[in-house]
């Protein structure tokens, strides 16, 4: 299997302060991870690690066999366009219509200036926005912000795709239609990372880490 993500013995804190420690973790093209562990246990954390929000403090990261030197910034950028990330408070454009939220992440993922308007309608029926699409994202119930968040990350078919509570704000058929969506795109060959204390039992074939075995103890 092609090796994805490699992490050695990480360590990550804030100012020098140690929350998660000696992380071990390696991922290969198609694995799907459940994060979960209680809350303020550092699952949020080491997500943004995943994608280079935050750095370590110790310890070595290779994605796609590349070693992460967190000083170069156009290595880092580079990286970030292999990953579709949904976030618990990943912002949207609120003056922007739902198509054009997603238009726009589809441009800059794919450093394309000519969006594929079929691909951004075919994301919204997955996640059944394409009667919305006109909407501005303002106008939004919670649920709905959550969808387009999702399109927004699976519109360029990114290989690797970090969710951090992806079924927030969304009811039990939207749930079941993402569930479906993500072994869809799991089983083409795309890495999934999840961190879901809620529904971890519920994800299908899936690899589970709980965080908290990497938890600095008091």
């Amino acid at each position: 299997m092609n090796k994805v993500l490699e992490i050695n013995k990480v360590s990550l804190g804030y100012n020098n302060n140690l929350i998660l420690k000696n992380i071990e973790i390696t991922l290969s093209k198609g694995d799907f991870l459940v994060i979960h562990g209680k809350n303020g246990s550092g699952k949020s954390s080491f997500l943004k690690f995943l994608y280079m929000k935050i750095f370590p403090i110790s310890g070595k990261y290779r994605i796609f066999g590349e070693e992460v030197f967190f000083s170069n910034k156009s290595f880092i950028n580079r990286c970030r366009k292999k990953m579709g990330i949904i976030l618990q408070k990943n912002f949207l454009i609120p003056y922007l219509s739902i198509f054009q939220n997603v238009q726009l992440s589809f441009e800059v993922q794919s450093n394309n200036s000519t969006s594929n308007d079929n691909r951004v309608f075919e994301i919204l029926k997955w996640v059944g926005l394409e009667k919305k699409a006109e909407l501005k994202v303002v106008n939004l119930s919670d649920g709905e912000k959550q969808k387009v968040v999702i399109a927004r990350a699976l519109v360029s078919n990114p290989p690797i795709l970090i969710a951090d509570e992806p079924m927030l704000y969304l009811d039990s058929i939207s749930r079941e239609k993402l569930f479906f969506l993500l072994k869809a795109i799991n089983k083409l060959g795309t890495t999934i990372i999840v961190a879901d204390n809620q529904n971890k039992d519920e994800y299908f074939n899936s690899r589970k880490v709980n965080i908290e075995q990497f938890v600095i103890t008091k």
